[in-house]
């Protein structure tokens, strides 16, 4: 009884250490995908066929080659037209029209500087002859123009008192217009006039003739007010 027990208990534990490694096996060997190929068969490129090839290739870049340089000969016409401009024809027709625009141009300058009148001297304008529209003739006065930084006094006398009044001599006058103010002048100019103060026969007085000098004096300071036209008088001459 004890014997069979044995062997019973031997055989399944044969039969678990043949299951026990049978998995083993599966575990250290699994099984791998099976990949299958299609098998073709290779032929090389024939002489012929790498020469068309390489031909094709040569044919195609001759191609973009000539493209570049239809496409550079363009770009250079185009250069050579905008440096060069317009046609010589039309260069002469724009050159005379602009001599004909700059001489249009110097004439309405001209025109323009001519309705301008330029005073020789700084002044005040004192009378305008011609009216507003009226035609002038050339060389004919416009106005009158008083020169306000050149002040001085005029005075007419007789030759006999020249000898009072010589050149450089300072005056005392008195103008009335300025409230009978007395001003200093200085005597610049003695000039003969050609006439005669008092006219008198030399036959009657068995004399001569006394003429008229006239004299002119400069203020010594500026004298505001003074304007031309007003009187002047030598207060103390006797």
């Amino acid at each position: 009884m004890a014997n069979n027990d044995y062997t019973s208990q031997r055989e399944l534990l044969e039969k678990e250490i043949k299951e026990l490694e049978s998995l083993r096996t599966e575990i250290t060997k699994p099984e791998l995908p099976t990949v299958t190929l299609d098998e073709k068969e290779y032929t090389p490129p024939t002489d012929a066929q790498l020469k068309n090839a390489a031909e094709s290739e040569l044919a195609e870049y001759k191609t973009r080659n000539e493209q570049a340089i239809a496409a550079k000969n363009a770009a250079a016409s185009q250069l050579s037209l905008a440096k060069a401009g317009a046609q010589q024809e039309d260069k002469t027709a724009a050159e005379a029209m602009v001599k004909a625009a700059d001489s249009g141009v110097a004439q309405v300058n001209a025109i323009l500087e001519d309705s301008y009148l330029t005073a020789p001297f700084d002044g005040t304008i004192d009378q305008i002859y011609p009216e507003v529209g009226e035609l002038v003739a050339m060389g004919a006065p416009i106005m009158n123009l008083l020169r306000t930084g050149d002040r001085y006094v005029v005075f007419n006398v007789r030759e006999e008192l020249l000898n009072d009044m010589p050149m450089g001599k300072e005056l005392k006058v008195m103008i009335p217009a300025l409230g009978k103010k007395e001003i200093n002048v200085k005597v610049y100019y003695i000039r003969d006039m050609g006439s005669y103060a008092t006219w008198r026969s030399t036959k009657s007085t068995g004399s001569y003739d006394s003429r008229t000098f006239q004299i002119k004096a400069r203020p010594t300071e500026e004298i505001d007010g003074l304007r031309p036209g007003m009187s002047a008088v030598i207060p103390d001459w006797e």
